[in-house]
């Protein structure tokens, strides 16, 4: 396609606007070897990145000679090229862009009815998106942009795409029991049997209520980030009052040096009243739930406040 030049001119577009402007086009549909070009996914998508980069800059050159803007400061960081494309896909949307969402969204598990991925952003496309989007705790719109992307590159990593709820069975389910037995909650006597009962659902409410997410019995990526989160700064044990020994003194140390009283004794290893009030304050200055109990939540939001100070 012949590059025909910049222009500036009165176009009505641009007279009736009080913003900086550009008006761009992309070529002709009368004219038969644009057309050509234009029925090319390749060449659309890379004249839509063009488009994007061209407008970028100019709208930088703006604002640093003073249009509306504040210059670099107010430019949009530059999509992550592995997580986003820089476009974001909603309904109506077509193309190759939305066909690897598509094919995502399948990977993942969610349904994209008969079609499956054809490259085309409908209604089933954006209820898939929208189911993804609650089950990964972001906001749910059913538009698929960088937070949405971002949320899919974090699940694929400790989340096998597979939401597990009562009556999956399977090695994934037992998989899920043992992180559970790991982080000390109980399963009763059959343990991580791969059937995800009654049982298993309310161990996996109890997680999620001491994590602070989503409390729906159903391990999906929220659940599945939460156990990647804890995993890092929490041993897997849940301290309460009467607890003892090295785990305890390790908390009782962290809320000293955070500036919490644990009485005369100090940090001993016992997990008496002192410490449960010393819990408790720590857990309603971080916003957590008041309980006393030092599990997930509280030891997140340890690692938080140790962070910022």
């Amino acid at each position: 396609m012949p590059d025909r030049g910049s222009m500036t001119a009165g176009f009505y577009v641009i007279r009736h606007t009080t913003m900086p402007s550009i008006l761009t086009e992309g070529g002709f549909v009368t004219n038969s070897n644009d057309a050509s070009y234009l029925q090319d996914p390749s060449f659309i998508e890379q004249a839509a990145r063009a488009h994007a980069a061209a407008l970028a800059a100019a709208f930088d050159d703006i604002t640093e000679n003073g249009g509306n803007g504040g210059g670099d400061e107010d430019t949009p960081d530059t999509p992550d090229e592995e997580n986003w494309s820089g476009q974001i896909l909603q309904e109506g949307s077509r193309g190759p862009l939305v066909r690897d969402l598509q094919q995502r969204l399948l990977d993942l598990g969610y349904d994209l009815g008969t079609y499956g991925a054809d490259g085309i952003y409908g209604p089933v496309t954006r209820e898939a998106v929208r189911s993804f989007q609650q089950d990964a705790g972001i906001t749910v719109d059913g538009i698929a942009g960088p937070e949405t992307y971002r949320a899919m590159e974090e699940v694929s990593g400790g989340w096998s795409g597979q939401i597990l709820q009562e009556g999956s069975r399977g090695p994934l389910v037992r998989d899920l029991q043992q992180r559970l037995l790991d982080l000390g909650y109980d399963l009763g006597s059959y343990g991580a049997d791969g059937i995800y009962g009654p049982v298993t659902r309310e161990a996996v409410r109890s997680f999620q209520q001491d994590a602070g997410i989503t409390v729906d019995g159903i391990a999906g990526p929220e659940t599945y980030r939460a156990m990647e989160e804890v995993s890092g700064g929490w041993s897997g044990q849940i301290l309460q009052e009467g607890s003892r020994g090295p785990l305890v003194r390790d908390l009782q140390q962290r809320l000293l040096d955070l500036g919490y009283d644990i009485g005369t004794y100090g940090a001993d290893g016992i997990y008496g009243p002192v410490t449960r009030e010393a819990v408790r304050s720590f857990q309603q200055d971080a916003g957590v739930t008041v309980d006393g109990i030092a599990g997930p939540a509280t030891h997140r939001a340890l690692q938080e406040a140790e962070r910022q100070g």
